[in-house]
């Protein structure tokens, strides 16, 4: 046993992925999927999805231990453009140096989203060196409830643009760590919310992150709600720039 990789071949791949428990995985057992050039654009994983019983390009559906490395995904259907959905308990998943892509005509559509995680507990979730393009959700990551919270999700260093409503939505959460992330809608947003953790508790870190928004009625910037820590496990928020540009 040990961990595998599949190198996958420059190529545009056409159809839809759903990744169930793989048996014999582990944090020493791991399953590795990365673009052989090492290029995200060389590798395209795409699906037109045409209903909300198939909207995704991409689901982890309780899958554990897996790394994508340098994989572009896009969901390329006009209303219904979720490009990963991660649900079941899918746990100590990483993405690093991939591109997202929504399709652009489903921006306004909230079945729109480069990353949707809900209601559920998906665990060490993280996203590092990665682009994320349009969507009515940037980023959507929900927790079960107050009582209990989705811990331990990472996300580095990732350029989220072009978003029309939420950017990061980060609901119940536990100790996310939210740092040097780029955030910025696209300017035919209404209302915009590009940066909003809520609900998440503990260690949460949100630091160096530029958030900018320019829209057509008002910008919230950037919300920390309900966020509680403790004396032994303080939240941290520091260092960020916001600019929140709006007609209001």
């Amino acid at each position: 046993g040990g961990p595998v990789t599949f190198n996958v071949n420059p190529g545009t791949y056409t159809g839809q992925l759903t990744i169930p428990p793989i048996m014999g995985v582990s944090a020493s057992q791991s399953i590795t999927f990365q673009s052989v050039t090492g290029n995200a654009s060389d590798v395209v994983v795409k699906y037109n999805a045409s209903s909300t019983s198939n909207n995704w390009t991409m689901k982890l559906n309780g899958a554990d231990y897996l790394t994508f490395n340098n994989i572009t995904f896009k969901a390329e259907d006009s209303a219904y453009a979720y490009v990963v959905h991660i649900t079941g308990g899918a746990d100590y998943n990483s993405f690093e140096g991939c591109v997202f892509i929504s399709q652009p005509m489903a921006r306004t559509n909230s079945y729109s989203a480069c990353i949707y995680d809900n209601t559920g507990l998906d665990h060490y979730n993280s996203f590092t060196n990665c682009e994320m393009w349009n969507g009515y959700y940037s980023v959507y990551a929900y927790g079960s409830g107050s009582t209990s919270l989705q811990g331990g999700w990472i996300f580095s260093n990732n350029l989220l643009k072009d978003f029309y409503y939420y950017g990061l939505y980060f609901y119940y959460q536990m100790a996310p760590v939210i740092n040097e992330n780029i955030v910025q809608n696209h300017p035919s947003s209404g209302y915009v919310y590009p940066f909003n953790a809520m609900y998440c508790d503990g260690e949460l870190q949100v630091t160096k992150n530029r958030v900018s928004t320019s829209c057509t009625s008002q910008s919230y910037g950037m919300r920390i709600y309900y966020c509680d820590a403790a004396d032994t496990a303080k939240g941290l928020v520091a260092n960020n720039m916001v600019v929140a540009g709006g007609a209001n």
